[in-house]
């Protein structure tokens, strides 16, 4: 019942065709996209999401600006080939009529990937997948048949889609594009305008190889197609089990208990994890001392606390209570109640106090929801020395709800803000499920019990019991081990054992002994006449049966 996270993710090539009527704006759209993917993947923790990564400029030629490799602590080099890819415009030796020049990428994008795969697999376990991405402005018929006419040289082994992207721009989206579709079908039009391909194409779309997909030409819509490869691609395993009571309409065989309903489900990420990323105290309110400021050794034995930050919320926006959806709130909850700090006058407290219950009343009464953003203050100027101004890099700023509550108190949550947000391309489906399959849920679900309320103290999850059980079997083995350690000492205090010299560790014996290391001389030698020295470090002779020896038998001075 275990399964792997991240484990198939894909290599990706962007291919991107600069030929008209590719524009400056679709650009610099492209490049600020790529620019906040690539922040967001070499800044996440955990397993890499975009492990690897090829960029190609298809221009009169294809022209690699990154060839494939790891992303993860590269962001110099990608940052790099993303503002060449931002100029490349700028260098005039575009064609608009080279529609060879697609192919050619193509083929130089997976002739790449074979060389490099079995090396990418014997460093890290790559699975050995490659997902082709072309992002183009003219219509995907166009590509399309481009594609359809090489799909008999391509190896289609290791690839796992060819993805073609038609940048669409409503003002411009009639440019020389009929002369282009002649001239790379060599002279026959295409029988059909549409976004589909031919028959040809039509089996590749069913197989999964090629997909085509429309969005149109603004930053968001892009944003969110490269963060689709942040999402899991593994499908070894599902996910998550969810088990319904049998229904008791199902008809088993005789002596067979009737099993439950099980539902298998896989998990869609919604947000990123704040705390994956390095500005994560950025994103919540800090209660407790696991970010807390770091204290001297010397100063903890003074009764000093971890120091936590005092938040400074600023009113952004009011937001209408049944306009928010659950899936955007995260993080853990937090009840807000007037301060009740002794430090304040009597009189601050009251009117604060009184204001902030007139507060809640009046969100409360109009059914609003506050959305407030953490103050951070402004560090880009440096304060002690004005004249010499260097600018650092800004700090994020998390967005929390204050909801109402009948008590006069508030709830706060984190909410979601567009650098955390996962694309979501659910719909809702038009066809209703089939009778015999509502017929047999709606008999499990009605065995279940109906509460008309929920309460959280009714229901226990045996976290003390587990608690205390963990902590017993850590104590266990050094109770067992001080009771063998003082039983060993009781025993040897009975037994004759051999005598081992101070601080030398075992002696002849096999057992370690337990009394102080004292020096045991033999009968027929003085004590008197051993130099004082070996009195201390002689080790004692063998002993032999007629040996035995007795507490009168050591010196007094030893």
């Amino acid at each position: 019942m275990n399964r792997s996270i991240f484990a198939r993710q894909p290599a990706h090539i962007l291919l991107v065709d600069f030929s008209p009527p590719f524009d400056i704006d679709i650009c610099h759209n492209l490049h600020q996209s790529l620019e906040n993917l690539f922040s967001l993947v070499c800044n996440l923790g955990g397993p890499c999401r975009t492990p690897i990564f090829g960029l190609f400029a298809l221009g009169s030629y294809p022209e690699c600006l990154f060839p494939l490799q790891h992303v993860r602590g590269n962001y110099p080099k990608v940052y790099s080939a993303i503002i060449e890819l931002k100029n490349y415009l700028s260098d005039g030796t575009l064609s608009a009529k080279n529609c060879s020049c697609v192919t050619q990428g193509l083929q130089e994008a997976l002739g790449q990937f074979k060389r490099q795969a079995n090396t990418f697999r014997q460093m890290t376990g790559f699975s050995n997948q490659l997902e082709v991405t072309i992002i183009t402005a003219h219509q995907a018929t166009v590509i399309c048949q481009q594609v359809e006419k090489m799909t008999s040289n391509i190896d289609l082994e290791n690839v796992k889609k060819i993805q073609i992207v038609s940048v669409t721009n409503p003002d411009k989206l009639v440019f020389a594009e009929d002369d282009f579709e002649s001239t790379c079908s060599q002279g026959s039009k295409s029988s059909s305008t549409n976004t589909t391909c031919s028959t040809d194409n039509a089996v590749l779309l069913t197989c999964g190889i090629v997909d085509v997909l429309d969005i149109e030409n603004d930053e968001l819509s892009l944003q969110n197609f490269f963060k689709s490869w942040l999402h899991d691609c593994g499908t070894d395993r599902e996910h998550l089990h969810i088990l319904l009571p049998p229904a008791k309409n199902t008809t088993t065989d005789a002596g067979q208990q009737k099993q439950n309903i099980i539902l298998k489900c896989d998990l869609h990420e919604r947000l990123l994890n704040p705390s994956q990323l390095p500005f994560q105290a950025q994103y919540c309110l800090q209660t407790d001392a696991v970010n807390a400021k770091p204290i001297l050794a010397s100063t903890v034995n003074k009764g000093n606390s971890p120091l936590v930050t005092i938040n400074r919320l600023k009113a952004s926006k009011l937001i209408k209570a049944d306009s928010v959806c659950e899936s955007v709130l995260y993080g853990v909850p937090l009840m807000v109640r007037p301060t009740a700090c002794w430090k304040l006058d009597w009189e601050e407290l009251d009117t604060n106090q009184q204001n902030f219950q007139a507060f809640c009343h009046l969100l409360q009464e109009k059914e609003f929801f506050l959305l407030a953003v953490l103050d951070i203050e402004d560090a880009s100027i440096n304060k002690h020395n004005p004249f010499n101004y260097q600018a650092e890099p800004p700090k994020p700023c998390g967005y929390f709800l204050l909801m109402p509550s009948q008590s006069t108190t508030l709830l706060i949550k984190s909410i979601a803000v567009n650098e955390l947000m996962l694309p979501c391309d659910f719909q809702i489906p038009t066809e209703r499920p089939v009778s015999d399959t509502m017929e047999m849920l709606s008999d499990s679900l009605g065995q279940l019990e109906v509460e008309e309320s929920f309460n959280p103290l009714l229901v226990k999850s045996f976290l003390y019991r587990s608690l205390s059980s963990s902590l017993l079997k850590n104590s266990t083995p050094r109770q067992q081990k001080r009771k063998n350690f003082s039983n060993h000492s009781l025993n040897s205090k009975t037994q004759n054992t051999y005598h081992s010299t101070r601080g030398r560790g075992q002696g002849r014996g096999s057992i370690r002994s337990q009394y102080p290391p004292v020096t045991c001389q033999p009968k027929c030698r003085p004590v008197a006449q051993v130099p004082s020295q070996q009195k201390r470090y002689c080790p004692p002779p063998p002993p032999t049966a007629q040996d035995v020896y007795t507490f009168e038998d050591f010196p007094n001075e030893l």
